[in-house]
């Protein structure tokens, strides 16, 4: 049987295959190319990046030893990645630095680009977590794993699973979370587009939705190097003269690309942005040939054949061909005939031309690589030129054909039809692969090109530690006055709120206009405050979600919510709801008042405006996607959290303010009571003012701050006897004393005017100040207002019950905080506690409560950005900012037995701590105090163990995600029994796997300890 026409029987015998979408991708290749934007510059500015070898990178004296060792002259350039190949960002990643040292870069690499690439497609790495996604990797040079014979007992176990080819993907597939196939393929050169046919074949039959097709391609040993050599495929000029007569062999170069793909329907109904179509690719052998590294033109002519089959495809209307091409004598000739024989003849001139001209060859990652030039050429619809080529060699003929290397870039020569190219790519062992891909179709236009009714955007930026966010923030500055000039704010806005993925230290930074977003970016990188910008950290999962605290009296300002009149439909419409509630009680237009900007001062009208802006900031918070985990209230400001909350209505709110309010107004205008704070606990104040007959403690505002209630004169002299003694203390701006006796008479009259209330249960959970519980679920009656007006209000309670029950974000609901100071100074000792405001007097109103919003992000609560931005376009903003620190074998020469084995020691950045912290700990009060002990102790001890330079260690992150594997677990379960003088089983770590879970369980084995101790002293 004719093999010939078996194989183009089964090459045109099967339908075309789904075509596959290119949605994101990204690179590092030589020349400081490091995104696709770079890659495509370099190609069209026609640059040549190969070049010597770093002098850093090896030792000349071994270099000479190993030149005098060879037969051949070597020439030590080529294709080189700048800066420090060793040079990884550990941290972001959860590896610890002991395990990076001794994991092959290449691996280390991939990983970098593949997060890149993810977030070039806009898919936030976290939403990928759980899914079929698939890994595909081509990797084919092990010289990290020659270093191995230097390291003490082979390099250990890291370096087992550090080295070998299987884990590159599977790493990758590990850390995302992906459940998907996950193989790395070694095809040698063809590697890198023999991963990516795999990973189209994966997608067609459904084994996968979403693939990641990556190549890696590092040169680490100079007598790898030395061995391509010798086997006479290296270039004696040290170029790739592709095609060309000076033709004399390649240049190794380093590299690595990641593509993320699709299928192309399901890109088309996601609104993926599509760089590209994979119409059709193919794989086969060269077969038996006359010697065992000499191609086939036979077999590489059937594999273009079976990848047009697959795409559907005429090879008339190919473009482009993005060749092999290395540069070789013998593979050249062989390769023009085989693609003169499919291609050569049709309606337009076809390009010949290979990346390698400008780079050299990447060999694992070469087909990838020459993948994404086709990517970006078909998408932009020029041809770039093919470096060192000026005339064909005598065994290359192009009589007859259509095929031409272009020395310039030039316009897409076919003019009907899509722009298609095509890929080859071929490895030594004999495997081919070829592609077919085709212009992406027409993109939808985005909404976001029409005129924007929402000037003012929110700008979110994250990283894993605060160095990187820095160095992020002056990036993307430098972006938008640059290569991002163009691009639409609202869709700089929509990638980076809705496309990427959100990292523990946060920056959200507010602005109408570019040139005020570009100056908040350098104001933060210089740290300077201003306003419209917000930066801090994300709590732990269980404690996100606000509680909203609605102080009481004084946070009144001129001016409060007129802005937000104008410019919130939310907030107007509350007010306007309210406005006729509280004419009909009080007598006043709190929208007509508020319209005004008029100064406010007395009572009846103080208390329900500073009502109507709380309830009217509590729901505009809501209609932008935020809810509480839980309020409380402080005085008067428990009205508001009551309706809020569900259990009241905003009749029933408006009835019991206006109400309260006055009944205060005749106490206000004689002028008898008074209050003052004073810096002391409430006990000692009680004692203090045990023999004033007409004073009581008001307010538990703080454990070292406590308001006083009572008669005017009574209450300035204990003031001046504070100030004399060097107390701080001072008088309260109000014009009555609350939650004292002289208000007993008032709360007796509002319960008598509440008797018409119909209160309900809360929705949310209440904490109460009034209550001695503040757990216990209030009644909301009239009899509860009135002792709210009567009792003295229970802040530190309600305050520390929240706190023991797990809350850590506080947001004070007020025209201005008055209640942020003494919430911070309650919670001081409580770990990972913020406290939030939301408008402050003075300021832009609509910028102030946007920025309490970005604030809830910056804390870790999973704002609903798309209520903002879903209508967006996604930008090529910059890719995460890494923060790298060299992890490698050294590379320049045989390490001695002091040299730390073969690693470039790295310091321990946090040294386990001294002193003795058993009787520090055993000193604390038992309980929430002692566990916080507990966690800084761990968190330390940890820091030493996995030697994190910078980053966050969120009591709440799961030791795995750390870095932490059972080795150091077994060095950190040392150091804490060594410490803490208790004997802690191995397998606790993992079934308490975060600091704060772990610290519980400490402080009940220390207990046990305690307990075990005494019983055996009493025996």
């Amino acid at each position: 049987m004719d093999n010939k026409g078996s194989n183009q029987s089964r090459a045109g015998g099967f339908p075309p295959a789904p075509s596959v979408a290119v949605v994101g991708a990204s690179c590092r290749l030589p020349g400081g190319v490091d995104s696709v934007t770079s890659l495509w510059q370099l190609l069209c500015e026609g640059r040549d990046a190969v070049a010597q070898a770093p002098s850093s990178r090896w030792d000349p004296v071994e270099l000479a030893s190993v030149q005098e060792e060879s037969t051949r002259d070597v020439t030590w350039c080529g294709g080189f990645l700048d800066g420090d190949v060793g040079a990884f960002d550990a941290e972001a990643f959860g590896i610890a630095p002991r395990e990076a040292d001794l994991i092959d870069p290449q691996h280390r690499l991939l990983l970098e680009v593949a997060w890149e690439a993810c977030e070039h497609a806009g898919m936030p790495t976290e939403g990928l977590a759980g899914t079929a996604a698939g890994v595909f990797v081509g990797m084919c040079n092990p010289d990290y794993a020659a270093y191995a014979h230097w390291l003490p007992a082979g390099g250990g176990p890291y370096f087992v699973t550090g080295n070998q080819f299987g884990p590159a993907a599977g790493r990758l597939s590990h850390l995302l979370g992906l459940r998907g196939p996950s193989l790395t393929v070694d095809t040698s050169c063809s590697s890198g587009l023999v991963a990516a046919h795999l990973a189209c074949q994966s997608l067609r039959v459904g084994e996968c939705d979403i693939a990641l097709a990556g190549a890696v391609n590092l040169l680490l040993s100079p007598r790898v190097l030395t061995a391509y050599n010798e086997l006479g495929v290296l270039s004696p000029t040290g170029r790739c003269h592709s095609f060309d007569e000076a033709a004399d062999g390649y240049v190794r170069a380093e590299g690595c690309a990641v593509l993320v793909l699709k299928r192309l329907e399901d890109a088309q109904r996601d609104g993926d942005r599509i760089l590209a179509v994979l119409r059709g690719t193919a794989v086969n052998h060269d077969g038996k040939t006359s010697r065992f590294t000499k191609p086939s033109g036979q077999a590489q002519q059937e594999v273009f054949r079976s990848a047009l089959a697959a795409a559907g495809a005429d090879p008339a209307q190919v473009g482009m061909i993005e060749a092999h091409g290395t540069g070789t004598s013998a593979g050249d000739p062989i390769e023009f005939a085989s693609l003169s024989g499919v291609y050569g003849t049709g309606w337009g001139r076809c390009a010949l031309g290979s990346v390698k001209s400008n780079i050299g060859h990447t060999e694992a990652a070469a087909g990838l690589v020459g993948l994404l030039k086709a990517i970006l050429a078909v998408q932009h619809g020029m041809v770039p030129a093919s470096l060192h080529f000026r005339r064909w060699p005598r065994a290359i003929d192009p009589d007859g054909t259509r095929l031409f290397v272009p020395t310039s870039t030039e316009p897409w020569p076919v003019k009907d039809g899509p722009r298609i190219a095509a890929v080859c790519s071929y490895g030594v062992g004999g495997t081919n692969a070829h592609a077919l891909v085709e212009e992406p179709p027409p993109a939808a236009v985005s909404d976001s090109s029409r005129a924007d009714s929402r000037p003012l955007h929110t700008f979110l930026l994250s990283a894993k530690c605060a160095p990187a966010l820095e160095a992020s923030s002056l990036r993307l500055a430098e972006w938008l006055i640059g290569p991002g000039a163009a691009s639409p704010l609202p869709d700089v806005a929509h990638t980076l709120a809705l496309r990427r993925s959100h990292a523990g230290e946060r920056l959200a930074v507010l602005a109408r206009s570019r040139e005020e977003l570009v100056d908040r970016l350098h104001a933060y990188a210089d740290g300077k405050p201003v306003p419209g910008m917000v930066s801090d950290f994300a709590r732990g999962p269980a404690g996100r979600a606000p509680v909203w605290v609605f102080s009481g009296h004084g946070s009144q300002w001129p001016g409060m919510g007129r802005d937000l009149l104008e410019r919130d439909p939310v907030f107007a419409q509350t007010v306007a709801e309210l406005d006729p509630l509280i004419a009909a009680e009080s007598g006043f237009s709190p929208l007509g008042l508020m319209r005004s900007g008029a100064e406010v001062s007395r009572v009846d009208q103080v208390q329900p405006m500073i009502f109507a802006m709380q309830v009217g900031l509590a729901n505009t918070l809501r209609s932008y996607g935020v809810e509480p985990a839980a309020v409380v209230g402080h005085s008067m400001g428990e009205v508001a959290a009551a309706v809020v909350a569900g259990a009241l209505s905003l009749s029933d709110g408006a009835r019991v303010i206006c109400r309260r309010s006055l009944l205060c107004v005749a106490d206000a205008e004689a002028g008898t009571g008074a209050m003052a704070a004073v810096e002391l606990d409430h006990l000692r104040v009680q004692e203090e003012i045990s023999g004033a007959t007409d004073v009581d403690v008001s307010v538990l505002a703080a454990p070292q701050s406590t308001v006083i209630g009572g008669g005017t004169a009574e209450v300035r002299r204990l003031v001046n006897e504070w100030d004399a003694r060097g107390i701080p203390a001072r008088m309260v701006a109000v014009d009555f004393a609350s939650h004292c006796r002289l208000t007993r008479p008032l709360a007796d009259a509002l319960a008598a005017s509440l008797h018409d209330l119909r209160p309900g249960r809360p929705d949310v959970p209440f904490y109460s100040t009034v209550l001695e519980d503040p757990r216990a679920e209030p009644a909301f009656d009239a009899t509860y207002w009135a002792d709210n007006l009567r009792c003295r209000v229970r802040a530190v309670n309600a305050a520390a019950a929240l706190a023991e029950d797990g809350y850590r974000v506080f947001q004070e609901i007020s025209p201005r905080p008055v209640a942020t100071h003494p919430l911070v100074q309650t919670l001081d000792a409580v770990a990972d506690v913020a406290v939030l405001g939301t408008l402050r007097a003075g300021q832009d109103q609509e910028l102030g409560l946007r920025s309490a919003v970005a604030a809830l992000h910056c804390v870790g609560y999973p704002v609903q950005w798309q209520r903002w931005y879903s209508d967006g376009a996604l930008a090529d903003v910059p890719a995460t900012e890494w923060q790298r620190h060299h992890h490698m074998i050294e590379l320049r020469g045989r390490p001695t037995a002091a040299g730390a084995a073969g690693i470039i020691p790295i310091n321990d950045p946090t040294p386990a701590p001294t002193g003795d912290v058993l009787a520090e700990i055993w000193a604390a009060t038992p309980g929430p105090n002692r566990r916080v002990l507990l966690e800084h102790h761990m968190s330390a001890q940890l820091r030493a163990v996995l030697r994190l330079r910078s980053r966050r260690v969120d009591p709440h992150t799961r030791f795995s995600d750390l870095g932490l594997d059972s080795l150091r677990a077994v060095e950190l379960r040392g150091l804490l029994q060594e410490s803490l003088e208790v004997t802690i089983p191995v397998a606790a770590l993992w079934s308490h796997p975060t600091i704060h879970s772990f610290s519980a369980h400490l402080d009940e084995l220390l207990d046990a300890a305690r307990h075990a101790e005494q019983e055996q002293e009493e025996a």
